[in-house]
């Protein structure tokens, strides 16, 4: 409590001292331990080089097994994944559009591959061929297996299982609606101008 009150009194009389201007704020600031200056970095060099020198001294003095320090193990370097090439950063504030007529290079777009067709796409006639060219049976098959596992891990309880001939009513849908454009797709259902092929395919 006395040392309390001492330092109570201390700072009440060096606060009188600045009001009074007997003692100037400068006089309070201290740096502590000032830096040492080194005009050169081999000056640094060699300073530290002694303190070494003197710590070590100083621990074989007061230790007498000395513990060497563990040897540096240098790895491999590990190859990245990531190519070498240097990253540049993209200054967006100094990008300069122009405008110019886009580079044309004939040889870039030109088809290289085969012209001839094979017979079997030859002979198809109708557009529903074609379409069964490319979307052939094991191909909506496998839509319909994976679309069904989707619906049971989702649902295992009610799963939305769909068939064959509902993806196919689907699909048929969706290029009926492509080509047909209504307002809404509502609009395809209504009973007064609705379209007639999707109605059939949904009752």
């Amino acid at each position: 409590m006395a040392e309390n009150n001492r330092r109570d009194g201390d700072i009440e009389f060096w606060l009188r001292q600045l009001e009074d201007g007997a003692i100037s704020e400068d006089d309070f600031e201290s740096d502590g331990d000032e830096l040492d200056f080194y005009p050169t970095q081999q000056d640094l060099l060699d300073v530290l080089e002694n303190d070494d020198d003197d710590g070590e001294a100083r621990s074989n003095d007061n230790n007498e097994e000395i513990i060497p320090d563990p040897p540096i193990v240098i790895a491999d370097a590990v190859p990245s994944n990531n190519n070498d090439a240097p990253v540049h950063s993209l200054d967006i504030q100094r990008l300069i559009w122009k405008n110019q007529p886009l580079p044309f290079n004939e040889n870039a777009i030109k088809f290289n591959g085969t012209e001839e067709y094979p017979e079997s796409l030859m002979n198809l006639q109708t557009p529903f061929q074609f379409f069964s060219y490319f979307f052939t049976e094991e191909f909506l098959s496998q839509i319909v297996t994976e679309t069904n596992n989707y619906a049971v891990q989702n649902k295992p309880d009610r799963p939305d299982v769909i068939t064959l001939g509902e993806l196919r009513k689907y699909l048929g849908i969706l290029i009926y609606m492509s080509v047909y454009h209504y307002p809404s797709v509502r609009g395809y259902w209504a009973n007064k101008h609705g379209f007639e092929a999707i109605i059939k395919a949904c009752q």
